[in-house]
């Protein structure tokens, strides 16, 4: 399961025109992706020392496994957001979260460059 909320957030944001920017921890991990433009794969979020644990207590969700991508300008390669998904579930077993792979890595980020075309194409119009 992939989720997009803040996604939508900067989508949103783009939409209206709106130059708030969604804040991000520093030292965290959108931040990690951020400064290094490298993805970020953690397969037990709750022991990495970059996970805010905050978030969980504060939604009653239990983050288990993180897979967060850069979204990159195709012109310049800059790093413009993060694609995070959470807790892949096993396939038949939506109770059975499971590692993120080199594939879903792919597939993430075909997502974000997919994100990136459609950001640019709104900031153009």
């Amino acid at each position: 399961m992939i989720y997009l909320d803040e996604f939508e957030i900067v989508v949103n944001n783009i939409l209206n025109m709106s130059e708030r920017a969604v804040p991000v921890r520093v030292g965290g991990i959108k931040h990690a992706v951020l400064q290094s433009g490298e993805a970020v794969r953690i397969n037990n979020a709750q022991i990495d020392h970059r996970f805010n644990k905050e978030w969980d207590r504060f939604t009653g969700f239990q983050t288990r496994s993180i897979l967060a991508v850069p979204v990159r300008q195709k012109d310049t390669g800059d790093v413009i957001g993060v694609i995070v998904a959470k807790n892949k579930l096993a396939r038949g077993d939506q109770s059975c979260v499971v590692p993120f792979t080199d594939g879903d890595e792919t597939v993430l980020n075909t997502i974000a460059s997919h994100a990136a075309a459609f950001i640019k194409h709104v900031e153009d119009s």
